[in-house]
């Protein structure tokens, strides 16, 4: 399909935008593009570059640290309320209907409290350095 030729992710390319009806009935197959796409944008665009505050694309200190204290948050939320009271549900109320697997499920869910937690706790001293 590219011939042979690695893209190198790290370049710059024009995003390719399309747009389409949605109102199509479930039976029927997808409608094509209007006539006027894809429509390229009229610049190329690198996304690991992209900083619309700094010309030179790189993330400035005060941001980079923004950035790591929402990951602190986000690792936070996941890993204590979604990954370990779901595994304090699995000890506490699955042993009964799933005998052989509750236990399975328990460490997994609690591995990954583990490493999100960690993460983010990390994540927070490195931001505050």
């Amino acid at each position: 399909m590219n011939d042979g030729y690695d893209y190198n992710l790290n370049d710059s390319f024009h995003l390719l935008l399309g747009k389409s009806e949605s109102q199509t009935p479930v039976n029927e197959s997808l409608p094509f593009h209007s006539p006027d796409n894809p429509m390229p944008t009229k610049s190329k665009f690198n996304p690991y570059d992209y900083n619309p505050n700094n010309s030179n694309g790189t993330l400035d200190n005060a941001k980079f640290k923004r950035r790591l204290l929402r990951v602190h948050g986000s690792l936070m939320v996941i890993g204590w309320p979604l990954f370990a009271i779901t595994a304090i549900f699995f000890a506490a109320w699955m042993k009964p209907s799933l005998p052989k697997l509750w236990f399975q499920f328990h460490r997994a869910l609690m591995i990954l409290s583990l490493l999100t937690v960690s993460i983010g706790f990390l994540s927070a001293f490195v931001a505050n350095k």
